[in-house]
């Protein structure tokens, strides 16, 4: 099974980028608030973004959600910013494509999630139905959220 995962950050007003560098995960997507909208590849499109956005690549040793929750405990103990991580005004989602299978998460998974205030998010899509930042589409241009906001 091939899981390609990341932690999206999303705020109203402010600019994700300390926060981002903080956790020392790779950026796969980043824009702020009122910023020109832009496709992945970098080609303009009409309008500004409604909210700031950060997407950042999770990757663990084993694969799996379980491992990739595990690594953003560390990365949010590690980070010198973690409290301001963890405020509630911060929209924080595991988003996880699941290009085939199935994975369970156990409790503990699943409460840290929750202690942490980070929703899941699982798209579990064949590769080519897909929508993933890794994958160059602009799923979250129009500065929508959650599942609805999707353009497939």
């Amino acid at each position: 099974m091939t899981t390609h995962i990341s932690l999206r950050l999303k705020d109203a007003t402010q600019d994700l980028s300390n926060l981002a560098a903080s956790l020392k995960l790779p950026v796969a997507r980043i824009w702020k608030v009122g910023d020109n909208r832009k496709t992945p590849r970098g080609d303009p499109l009409d309008g500004r973004y409604q909210e700031s956005y950060c997407a950042l690549k999770v990757v663990s040793e084993a694969g799996t959600i379980e491992g990739a929750i595990e690594v953003i405990q560390q990365a949010l103990a590690s980070s010198a910013l973690h409290h301001q991580l963890l405020a509630p005004g911060i929209r924080k989602i595991l988003y996880c494509t699941l290009d085939s299978g199935g994975e369970v998460l156990g409790l503990t998974a699943l409460k840290a999630l929750a202690d942490l205030g980070i929703e899941l998010e699982i798209d579990g899509s064949s590769a080519t139905e897909s929508t993933s930042d890794f994958r160059g589409d602009d799923q979250y241009a129009g500065g929508s959220s959650g599942a609805a906001g999707r353009q497939t």
